[in-house]
């Protein structure tokens, strides 16, 4: 059912709707997937606006966090497209933590320092990185989320290249302003907890642990 829409929830809020998937190639099982947006809102299925879903290499469970990325960043990610300093085996381990909603560390309030595995970007709109730091300095990957478990990126940028904050900053900036051009009118989810965002076990970095960790 290729190019089918959906209606969206009466209310803005980051709960998940399904929508039919793309192409039977893109969507094999006939999965669905979840997404959520403003009143009245109808978007496309996200193949057909040009996005691939990112798989673990070791697909434990069928539901969970969903990482949908452009084909240039998946090649990348998947190892076929050789990028100095990338390492496809820490970015699968990392993706896979993430998508089976395993512990993965998040920082809603932008602490880099905390060395989060997806940070929330201070100031900038609900940018959000996914933050591959093996081997140093690492890669990172911006976008948005769009429902709760539903990261959505346009851009992946060696850390080398966005060293300084204002360079960080402007790719983050450029990813949204991306994201926006490719879903017009449908902002991303808003919450102010790690569950608001994530399916799983996420654990918040801004916050301390009952663990001492």
């Amino acid at each position: 059912m290729a190019g089918e829409f959906a209606a969206w929830p009466s209310a803005h809020v980051c709960v998940s709707v399904t929508i039919c998937g793309g192409h039977d190639n893109d969507n094999p099982n006939g999965q669905l997937t979840s997404i959520s947006s403003p009143p009245h809102a109808v978007l496309p299925d996200l193949p057909s606006l040009g996005f691939v879903r990112v798989e673990p290499r070791v697909r434990e469970r069928d539901d969970g966090n969903q990482i949908w990325v452009l084909p240039w960043m998946l090649s990348i990610l998947d190892g076929q497209s050789a990028a100095i300093g990338f390492s496809d085996r820490h970015a699968d381990a990392q993706n896979s933590l993430i998508i089976h909603g395993y512990y993965f560390r998040v920082s809603l309030a932008g602490d880099s320092s905390k060395k989060p595995d997806v940070e929330r970007l201070r100031d900038l709109s609900e940018a959000w990185t996914i933050c591959y730091r093996k081997p140093k300095p690492g890669w990172r990957l911006f976008g948005r989320l769009y429902a709760r478990g539903l990261f959505i990126g346009t851009d992946m940028r060696d850390r080398h290249d966005v060293g300084t904050t204002k360079a960080y900053t402007a790719a983050a900036i450029a990813a949204v302003g991306d994201l926006e051009r490719r879903l017009p009118g449908i902002p991303p989810c808003q919450g102010n907890e790690v569950g608001d965002y994530f399916l799983g076990l996420a654990s918040n970095v801004d916050k301390p642990s009952l663990y001492g960790e």
